[in-house]
């Protein structure tokens, strides 16, 4: 009866918290309806006037970035000549023969069944 009583309590405090909430969010059926995005007003600029004055940036970040490529493969040529590749060490190397007491081991494995007693402790 006592944890019948629990349960109850538990439900009613649900409840009251559930309209709780609803009471203070508001539902979405009172909300104004979405307005639409205020338009981007045009640039005040000609598109031509903004493309001559940008071109001799994009013109020095190109040279930039063909002397950065540039240099990059001159270090990657230079560290190439100086550590000539390495001779990889064989990745799978063959397992250890196995010791008498492995043997034991495995041969013992292989013997227990399901037809052995359970160990009741």
């Amino acid at each position: 009866m006592l944890t019948f009583l629990k349960v109850l309590a538990a439900a009613a405090i649900v409840v009251v918290l559930w309209l709780a909430i609803v009471a203070i969010v508001p539902s979405t059926a009172q909300q104004e309806p979405p307005r639409p995005p205020v338009p981007i007003p045009a640039p005040t600029t000609t598109g031509s006037a903004l493309t001559v004055s940008a071109t001799p940036d994009i013109v020095k970040l190109n040279d930039a970035i063909a002397k950065l490529t540039a240099a990059v493969d001159r270090l990657n040529q230079q560290l190439v000549a100086r550590d000539p590749p390495a001779t990889k060490p064989n990745a799978n190397p063959s397992p250890p023969a196995d010791t008498p007491r492995r043997q034991e081991i495995y041969a013992r494995q292989r013997r227990s069944s399901w037809r052995d007693a359970p160990c009741w402790w």
